[in-house]
């Protein structure tokens, strides 16, 4: 690239998800952000409550998917040197994980 060439980047609009699942088959990988708020409606003199849920995935090929669990894992210890390890819930009673394996959230 020459000096002169400037390289613009649009980073679009945020979005803070509250869960993640996680899908795959054969050549791909979906991580599907989600984000959910209560939403109040005014519909005639009567207010009508609802949940709004967003979706944003990415979609990674498997090569690509690796590389971010290496680059998640080393983002983690560095955080974790810098201010605290991160607890994951206990096992439930039934001896299952606390987590579940395709969805965060």
């Amino acid at each position: 690239m020459s000096e002169n060439q400037q390289v613009r980047s649009d980073l679009g609009e945020s979005f803070a998800a509250d869960g993640v699942a996680i899908m795959f088959r054969e050549g791909k990988l979906v991580l599907d952000f989600r984000k959910s708020a209560p939403r109040v409606d005014q519909i005639g003199d009567q207010q009508q409550q609802s949940i709004k849920t967003e979706h944003q995935p990415i979609v990674l090929d498997p090569r690509g998917a690796k590389v971010l669990m290496k680059m998640l894992e080393e983002n983690i210890d560095q955080y974790e040197q810098q201010f605290d390890t991160i607890e994951l819930p206990e096992q439930h009673q039934d001896g299952s994980e606390g987590l579940d394996q395709d969805y965060i959230g």
